[in-house]
């Protein structure tokens, strides 16, 4: 009780972190909901037609350089501008913003002669006319590089500056804009991808609202020593980020060797975990990793104090959802997905795969905790070694448990995968703060 009473104390005091997690994930879910309703309308209007499939496909690169170089990108700055506000060094801010024009110049320069190769081998089994689509449209997401590099800038400038609603909100202006065009537009190719365009450019202004930036071209000097603490760590956070996404690949290439349905079994087993996951963890990590960045100078004792308090509070979270979804998880697949061809059976094997998923979110939870943590303290070496040794991990425990499990035993894998990576990163931060005992037994 007393620790609910605290948790509650801490939602009503203004600026804290558990209001503030309490206001991200409100918002994250807000925004999703309506990118729900979004992609169900695009369902309704092109069904499973080719147009569709030009859209995914034409998304699928510029998609995968966003989340990958660019959220390793906004990881990084966030602590490392803490450090340099903390110096006075003003230097550091003008050497950013050069740095994005670097990097997305690099991004799109990469994008530019990747999407021809990459994009003739995923329509080489189409017609010729599909192809010509993909090749007609390919170059106008080049745009969208350079714009999506300074939104992760500016979003990572409002979490530092603890506005966590703004830079979760932004999202939601292209599931309006692709709302708005199907409404009053007839469905096509083009407007998909004008949406999408448009939908990011918007995004941009709507943050330059909250956020302007300001250069100044005599204060850049690329030598200054936080920026190549910067340089350093990118590195090591991107390639962690690249190997930790090897996993959905190893799943998918261990049930494929399953009967037919096998995938599309995963597939929609996950949607619902994942949903938790992707809300609660943006929630969380928005605002754990500058909150953590701010706690450099502070004595290693206190933070795994301060970090304890935080296990406890996710923790709690994390297992509510879990036992959530286990209780109702099978009346949610019969709401959402009991229809026509999708029989009792599916929903059947569907919820057993939606329970072994749903016992890696708490875990989840702690593991990103954890990376936020060691985000904001440099220490993104480890995360390769722990990314790698997931892997590893994930692609014995498959073998082990696909051949008495099934689909199951794949998710099932997935859950002690987690639960392992949160261990081998909990062992490490013990060690590097130097604790006599775990944070748990304080």
């Amino acid at each position: 009780m007393d620790r609910l009473r605290v948790i509650v104390n801490n939602l009503s005091e203004k600026g804290g972190v558990y209001r503030n997690i309490a206001l991200v994930i409100f918002t994250v879910f807000f925004v999703k909901i309506l990118g729900f309703f979004k992609e169900v309308l695009i369902g309704n209007s092109f069904g499973m037609t080719e147009d569709l499939d030009v859209f995914f496909i034409l998304i699928l690169i510029p998609s995968f350089f966003s989340s990958v170089f660019l959220g390793a990108f906004k990881a990084v700055l966030i602590p490392n501008y803490i450090f340099a506000q903390k110096n006075d060094n003003t230097i550091f801010h003008n050497n950013l913003i050069v740095q994005t024009i670097l990097l997305s110049l690099v991004l799109t320069i990469g994008l530019y002669f990747l999407s021809t190769p990459i994009n003739t081998y995923l329509v080489r089994n189409y017609s010729e006319v599909f192809a010509n689509q993909v090749f007609a449209n390919q170059y106008l997401f080049l745009l969208c590089i350079p714009i999506w590099t300074f939104s992760s800038l500016l979003s990572g400038l409002l979490d530092i500056k603890k506005r966590f609603v703004i830079s979760a909100l932004y999202p939601i202006i292209t599931s309006i804009v692709f709302i708005v065009l199907l409404f009053f537009y007839k469905p096509s190719i083009h407007i998909l991808v004008y949406a999408f365009v448009l939908g990011s450019i918007l995004e941009l202004l709507f943050l330059l609202c909250f956020q302007p930036v300001k250069l100044v071209l005599s204060d850049v000097k690329f030598n200054d020593p936080d920026s190549i603490i910067l340089y350093k760590q990118f590195l090591p956070k991107l390639i962690a980020g690249l190997i930790i996404g090897f996993n959905p690949i190893v799943d998918q290439l261990f049930t494929s060797q399953l009967t037919d349905g096998a995938i599309s079994t995963l597939n929609y087993g996950n949607k619902l975990p994942a949903f938790a996951i992707t809300i609660l963890t943006i929630g969380i990590g928005n605002v754990l990793l500058p909150y953590f960045a701010h706690l450099k100078d502070t004595p290693k004792g206190e933070i795994l104090i301060l970090l304890k308090k935080k296990f406890k509070a996710i923790f709690i979270i994390g297992i509510l959802c879990t036992f959530f979804l286990v209780v109702f998880g099978k009346d949610l697949i019969i709401l959402f997905f009991q229809k026509g061809a999708f029989t009792q059976n599916h929903t059947e094997e569907v919820s057993l795969v939606l329970i072994m998923f749903s016992f890696q979110i708490p875990f989840y939870l702690l593991d990103i905790t954890l990376v936020r943590l060691l985000t904001a303290f440099n220490f993104n070496v480890f995360n390769i070694t722990s990314s790698s040794i997931s892997v590893l991990v994930n692609v014995f425990c498959n073998y082990i448990f696909i051949e008495k499990y099934g689909v199951a035993g794949v998710a099932l894998s997935t859950s002690i995968v987690v639960f392992l990576s949160f261990v081998t990163k909990y062992l490490y931060v013990l060690r590097k703060f130097k604790t006599d005992k775990p944070v748990f037994l304080k």
